[in-house]
């Protein structure tokens, strides 16, 4: 899929849930946040800190066996009552939508004397 394709279907999805390592910021995970999808994550990587990944810590996982069960029951209440949970990263997504902003007035903080 290439870039649009992605934002689209995330435009018509509800959520995004991401197990992967996430090494750094994810792109994935920004972009559909920026696209109203909630967010389901594991705790790998990036994803374990709050300032990387500003979700409320119910919507992140330690993945294993034993949590598919929380994992399922989660999935299905966000599906169910997507507008009780799209609140809650509201926060994560505003940080995304200003990014841009926020690196250009850290540029202008750094150079311009």
């Amino acid at each position: 899929m290439n870039a649009d394709q992605i934002k689209d279907l995330m435009a018509k999805s509800l959520l995004y849930v991401d197990f992967g390592e996430n090494p750094g910021r994810d792109k994935m995970l920004r972009e559909s946040v920026s696209q109203d999808c909630c967010i389901i994550s594991g705790r790998n990587g990036s994803s374990a800190f709050y300032e990387d990944l500003m979700i409320p810590d119910d919507y992140k996982f330690n993945f294993s066996e034993k949590e598919i069960p929380a994992i399922i029951t989660k999935i299905k209440g966000v599906l169910d009552k997507y507008s009780d949970h799209i609140s809650q990263f509201s926060t994560y997504k505003n940080m995304v939508l200003n990014e841009e902003i926020a690196f250009e007035n850290k540029l202008k903080e750094i150079f311009v004397k």
